[in-house]
């Protein structure tokens, strides 16, 4: 069994970073289990097999977390950056579904980073069902999409849920980095609540057909903050407008 990895006595730390690794595959990683760390005001890098902070309810600066199992649930906000990416990617033996639980967390950034900037970033379409379902506000670019160099065999996300976001300053890109890859399992996107956003661009699902979660911010886009590409059904902005949000 992977060893576990753990302090004790502090309850708020400036900054936090802990990189686990015993050799070999993803399950030499060590678990990091921190139940007493409330606050971290600075920069957290978590690096370990399993990740559960359990009773962390802010990061004032960036957050970035690479784990095959992450457990936030009392996280709340995320100062600057958050990042999060399992293993399986750089360990493709696993076969294993990416877990990532944030039930809480609402706001991510300050606005302070540059429009080229990834303010919220998830790296993998290896959880099943990506869902922060109390998330409301990103103050920065999204980009939610596999790096690009995974196999079919690692792909398990069907659903992509953030039902309460409402605003984010600067742009949502759902989609690989590399043109050569397409996601073969993504069918759902669910963002009902979005009033405000910069541009919205999705590229490479070809199991996606229904956009009509987008159906109320379309209004307040222009062609060239709106494009659909590589996906099942490819809705210009014109057939968004006249309600043509799901094709065949």
């Amino acid at each position: 069994d992977p060893m576990k990895c753990s302090v004790e006595g502090f309850t708020s730390v400036d900054e936090l970073y802990v990189y686990t690794y015993n050799g070999g595959s993803s399950s030499s990683f060590s678990s990091i289990e921190m139940p007493q760390i409330e606050e971290v005001a600075g920069d957290c890098y978590l690096h370990g097999q399993r990740v559960e902070l359990s009773n962390l309810k802010s990061v004032g600066g960036h957050l970035e977390i690479e784990s095959d199992a992450i457990f936030m649930p009392a996280l709340e906000r995320i100062g600057k950056q958050f990042t999060c990416q399992s293993l399986v990617n750089d360990n493709r033996d696993v076969d294993i579904p990416f877990v990532i639980d944030f039930p809480k967390l609402a706001e991510v950034g300050d606005n302070t980073l540059s429009s080229s900037q990834i303010c919220f970033y998830i790296r993998d379409y290896t959880v099943p069902e990506l869902e922060f379902p109390v998330l409301c506000a990103v103050h920065g670019r999204m980009l939610i999409g596999g790096k690009g160099n995974e196999t079919p065999i690692h792909e398990f996300t069907k659903r992509i849920s953030m039902p309460k976001l409402h605003t984010v300053e600067g742009s949502l890109d759902i989609g690989v980095e590399n043109s050569y890859y397409k996601n073969s399992n993504v069918n759902e996107l669910n963002f009902p609540a979005l009033k405000s956003i910069a541009s919205i661009t999705i590229t490479r699902h070809p199991q996606l057909f229904d956009f009509s979660t987008f159906s109320t911010i379309v209004s307040t886009l222009k062609n060239s903050t709106w494009s659909v590409s590589g996906c099942g059904y490819n809705p210009t902005l014109q057939d968004m407008l006249d309600g043509k949000y799901i094709g065949e």
